[in-house]
């Protein structure tokens, strides 16, 4: 026997999850369309008859399911990416002076501070909140006593003395500027600055330099430029085409720096 039940039925088993009682959902059907719809080939066929539709008074009454409230469009976002979901950085203002000091303490040959920056920030990029004081991060990990002093003074002022500082040095400047040179690295940077060099046509004749350091002054504006999406993929693809005709199978990725 053919049981036809609401639409309702599956809307609601959706919603729960699971199979619910067909008893309540069950359309009784005063007519048949086609015997051959119904009954085996050996009972008698009936005669069709003229279906009557059920008014709305006679269908059983089911509650309607709650309307679930809509996702946000960063959750949309998440559910479409196999990757997983990762909150917007709330507070920007604080991480981005941070990534500068990074740079700035590694210039300076002063790796344990550059490594405490660099801890701090994907602990602050995870919070779910806009710090609007210290507070806030005591007890985190990696933010100490005078991280917590850093981040009081950029939330309440906007910006870092210690940053302003030091984009005025003369000492910080310079090595910043020697380390953008292809193969110079922050101990070579503080050697030519103590050497008494202050920019990059003091070091044209500078005898210290390796082959691969003086093609990176000579192209150093060269190199600075930001190469074109298109011109990169053109060139992920003619280095995969290389990497497989060398070993076949392998997989080739370029990565941003």
């Amino acid at each position: 026997m053919i049981r036809v039940v609401l639409y309702q039925w599956l809307e609601d088993s959706l919603s729960s999850g699971k199979k619910v009682p067909e008893d309540l959902y069950h359309l009784k059907l005063e007519s048949d369309k086609s015997s051959s719809d119904y009954i085996s080939s050996d009972e008698e066929t009936p005669k069709p008859k003229k279906r009557r539709s059920s008014s709305p008074d006679e269908l059983p009454h089911t509650p309607s399911p709650k309307t679930p409230k809509a996702p946000s469009k960063d959750q949309v976002t998440a559910l479409q990416s196999s990757t997983p979901y990762n909150p917007p950085n709330l507070n920007k203002d604080i991480t981005q002076i941070f990534g500068k000091l990074i740079n700035i303490y590694r210039a300076l040959g002063d790796d344990r501070r550059s490594f405490s920056y660099y801890k701090a920030i994907p602990v602050i990029e995870k919070l779910p909140f806009k710090i609007q004081s210290a507070e806030q991060v005591k007890g985190l990990p990696g933010i100490r006593k005078s991280m917590q002093d850093h981040i009081q003074e950029i939330v309440t002022t906007g910006k870092l003395f210690k940053l302003d500082h030091f984009e005025t040095d003369e000492k910080v400047k310079t090595i910043s500027l020697f380390e953008e040179i292809w193969g110079v690295g922050p101990d070579t940077a503080l050697k030519l600055f103590e050497k008494g060099h202050r920019t990059l046509d003091d070091l044209k004749n500078e005898d210290s330099l390796t082959h691969s350091q003086k093609l990176g002054l000579i192209y150093y504006e060269d190199i600075k430029q930001r190469i074109p999406r298109h011109k990169a993929q053109e060139m992920e693809l003619l280095l995969q085409k290389a990497a497989k005709d060398v070993l076949p199978g392998v997989s080739t990725i370029m990565l941003n720096k």
